[in-house]
């Protein structure tokens, strides 16, 4: 998949105006998915018999998908092939750089 090299299948945004007025919870809200990224990379078990009880799924099926690593720091890098590959199929109608997403001082 993407010719073997990392990209990012998910993220967090906020709207602008509501990150100027709530920086400390949108700081927080940050760590606490990066933790919970961290955790679940180092948990695979557990993460399994989670999805395995909210699927209804065996967890031996579950345990046999392959999945995603979970990202423990924002990597703009990683963002920047997602946004022009979006760019290229007309999701959005150009491309930009990445670091626009990020909020000033992150």
């Amino acid at each position: 998949m993407n010719n073997g090299k990392p990209f990012q299948t998910g993220g967090a945004i906020g709207n602008k105006l509501w990150v100027d007025q709530n920086g400390d919870l949108a700081r927080r809200l940050t760590a606490v998915l990066l933790h919970t990224a961290d955790w679940a990379g180092k948990n695979p078990d557990e993460v399994s018999a989670m999805l395995a009880q909210m699927t209804k799924m065996d967890v031996a099926i579950v345990s046999s998908i392959p999945r995603v690593t979970y990202a423990t720091k924002n990597d703009l890098g990683l963002v920047q092939p997602v946004i022009d590959v979006i760019a290229r199929y007309g999701f959005i109608p150009k491309p930009f750089p990445a670091a626009e997403l990020r909020a000033p001082g992150a």
